[in-house]
C-alpha cells in the first residue's frame, strides 16, 4: 500500500458515512414539509447550544424556503426552564411566545388561500 493510502482511504470512508447521514436527515426534512415549525432554545441551555438551534432552524429554512420555520431564544433559560421553570407563564415568556405560534398557524389555517 502506498504511504498515505490508508489515510485517504480512512478519510473516503468518513466522508461516505457523514454523506449517508446527511442524506438520510434531508430525506427525513421532508417529512415536515407544509408544516409550520418553531424553533426554541434557552440562551442558557448547554444540551442543545444555541448555535445548535440555529443551524436546525437555518437547516429548515433553507430546506423548505418558506416564512414558516421561526426561531426564538428566551434569554436566561436553560434546557427544562422552556417548559418546567417558575417564569415560563411570565408575560413575553415561553408560553405566550408558543400560544402565539399556535394562533398564528391557525389563523394562517382559517384565511381563505390567495
Amino acid at each position: 500500500m502506498e504511504p498515505g493510502a490508508a489515510t485517504i482511504s480512512s478519510r473516503l470512508t468518513q466522508e461516505t458515512a457523514q454523506l449517508s447521514c446527511v442524506s438520510q436527515v434531508q430525506s427525513g426534512l421532508w417529512q415536515l414539509c407544509g408544516l409550520p415549525v418553531f424553533v426554541f432554545t434557552g440562551s442558557d441551555n448547554v444540551v442543545y447550544t444555541q448555535e445548535s438551534s440555529a443551524k436546525t432552524y437555518r437547516l429548515l429554512r433553507d430546506t423548505f424556503k418558506t416564512k414558516d420555520v421561526r426561531m426564538k431564544v428566551f434569554e436566561g433559560f436553560d434546557h427544562l426552564d422552556c417548559w418546567l421553570s417558575e417564569r415560563v407563564a411570565d408575560k413575553g415568556s415561553v408560553f405566550e411566545a408558543v400560544e402565539a405560534e399556535v394562533r398564528h398557524v391557525l389563523c394562517e389555517a382559517d384565511s381563505p388561500a390567495t
